[in-house]
């Protein structure tokens, strides 16, 4: 799971907005319990400037994984880095949480540096990380456990002993990515066709009415594997999967054998390898 997501959701915002708050509040109450370094303040003064220091990785957290995504989309579009974002990230949350603490430690608490305290102050900065990381995999795992109760409760529907087995049109299939991260929710139905691009998959169905397309960082295999116990649909190029039902016409040109999908303008390529079975599936044996 990237640790920002491109435009998320409100409610993802007011999620995370959440873990933020509470990872500060934390922050808040270790100082105030641990005292890790001394604070020659009144007791009242000691909460205000504590405080300030949560206020500090609150603002961080908010502003590096909320505020600037929304303000800079293309920058915070990690699919197109070449490094791992979720490094870059959390070296900038230590660094820059762990600098603005001995600014504030110094020359508002008045308390002298020294590099023991600056150690401590770089663990205490680390806390956000370790706690960001845990409940990172905990959002995996726990989108990993829906996945599966979801395809068990599929594969119990299409079970044969099971009477109250639903037609394909009225099953909905649900396509995550290879992180777990990014998932399309569907109706089987509404998939005209599924084909490669490059690292991602790109899922071409329709909508309301609407032709729409979702692109998951996935491999065209795992589609496959997951759609095979579906009848309707088919493999007719090594980059692309069809759904029958969706097929208008297959002609042959030039170019080799084309089908035509309803509701697309363009033609999809069906490989000589693919022939016998594409004709199998859309009836023209």
């Amino acid at each position: 799971m990237l640790l920002i997501e491109r435009m998320p959701k409100d409610k993802s915002i007011i999620e995370r907005a959440k873990l933020y708050f509470n990872i500060s509040l934390g922050i808040f109450l270790f100082i105030l319990f641990f005292q890790p370094f001394v604070i020659e303040l009144e007791f009242n003064n000691k909460l205000v400037f504590i405080a300030g220091l949560s206020a500090i990785t609150f603002l961080l957290l908010v502003t590096i994984n909320l505020i600037l995504p929304q303000l800079f989309p293309k920058t915070f579009d990690f699919k197109e880095w070449k490094n791992n974002p979720n490094v870059l990230v959390y070296s900038t949350i230590l660094i820059v949480n762990t600098a603005a603490y001995v600014f504030y430690i110094r020359y508002v608490g008045n308390v002298q540096m020294s590099f023991f305290l600056i150690f401590k102050i770089a663990l205490i900065s680390f806390v956000p990380i370790a706690i960001l990381k845990i409940y990172k995999e905990y959002k995996i795992l726990l989108q990993q456990i829906n996945f599966l109760t979801e395809e068990n409760k599929k594969l119990a529907n299409l079970s044969p002993d099971n009477k109250d087995n639903k037609n394909e049109e009225d099953i909905e299939e649900t396509f995550f990515s290879d992180s777990k991260t990014e998932k399309l929710k569907v109706k089987l139905n509404e998939i005209l066709f599924i084909n490669s691009a490059d690292n991602y998959v790109k899922i071409v169905f329709m909508e309301e009415g609407k032709l729409k397309n979702k692109l998951l960082r996935t491999t065209l295999k795992n589609i496959e594997e997951q759609l095979h116990i579906y009848t309707d649909f088919f493999r007719c190029h090594r980059t692309c999967i069809v759904n029958r039902k969706h097929v208008e016409n297959l002609s042959r040109s030039y170019k080799g054998y084309r089908l035509t999908i309803n509701n697309y303008n363009e033609e999809i390529p069906v490989s000589q390898q693919y022939i016998i079975k594409v004709k199998e599936a859309i009836g023209m044996t």
